[in-house]
């Protein structure tokens, strides 16, 4: 399958649900700065307490803490997020509408979500920091892994590391295809979405979303062909 049937496919899809996917990534938005905005306000207002080295070297150590612990609570809420958006891609895939209750479903499989977004950016990082070559390999990996969670909220058998695995074979060969569809979709949407304030984006995005969606289950197709010959 081309990208161009990809795409289209993911604006039929969408099409009549993009209210739906709207307000459910504004209740994700709301959450997501909620767990931001709470401790930096708690900080900021500490600030005038500080009138002493030793309250200076607290507060430091307070917002270490304070900073530790949001980027954990974040990373957490981001996989149980992220399951929602692919409950609803696999609804659409499947000629179904999305749903408000399909956006938060990751809520009832957290720990699947939670090992499944922590192994998969956990590699990411390892790969990062190899020397002089990190960068190059984190991007080539970031298209090996891309897979990761379609197949865990598909298969709730399969776990994080047999998912990253299959994900791996099932991008074998896929990933410069996905990459241009990426390309795509930040030159057409994102950047002209630039100008119109990101209202552009609310129709971009699920488009995009949903074309990778589509990329993932073609790309799984071709696979199980190739093992059946």
């Amino acid at each position: 399958m081309e990208n161009y049937e990809i795409r289209e496919a993911a604006a039929r899809q969408t099409r009549g649900n993009i209210v739906m996917l709207f307000l459910v990534m504004l209740v994700w938005g709301f959450i997501m700065t909620a767990l931001a905005s709470g401790p930096m306000i708690y900080l900021v207002g500490e600030v005038a307490n500080v009138n002493t080295f030793e309250a200076f070297i607290d507060y430091i150590a307070v917002f270490l803490l304070f900073l530790a612990a949001m980027i954990v609570i974040i990373t957490l809420v981001s996989g149980i997020m992220e399951y929602g958006m692919i409950a609803n891609q696999n609804r659409m895939f499947k000629r179904e509408s999305a749903t408000f209750s399909a956006g938060f479903s990751g809520f009832k499989r957290p720990g699947a979500c939670i090992s499944t977004f922590f192994m998969r950016e956990l590699f990411l990082l390892l790969w990062l920091l190899i020397p002089i070559a990190g960068f190059v390999l984190v991007f080539i990996k970031y298209y090996s892994y891309s897979c990761a969670f379609y197949i865990v909220q598909e298969d709730h058998s399969e776990g994080p590391i047999d998912a990253i695995t299959k994900s791996k074979s099932i991008m074998d060969g896929k990933k410069s295809q996905l990459f241009r569809l990426d390309v795509y979709y930040f030159f057409v949407w994102y950047l002209p979405g630039i100008f119109t304030l990101g209202i552009a984006w609310i129709w971009g995005v699920p488009r995009h979303m949903q074309a990778r969606y589509n990329f993932y289950q073609m790309a799984k197709t071709e696979k199980q062909r190739q093992v059946g010959n």
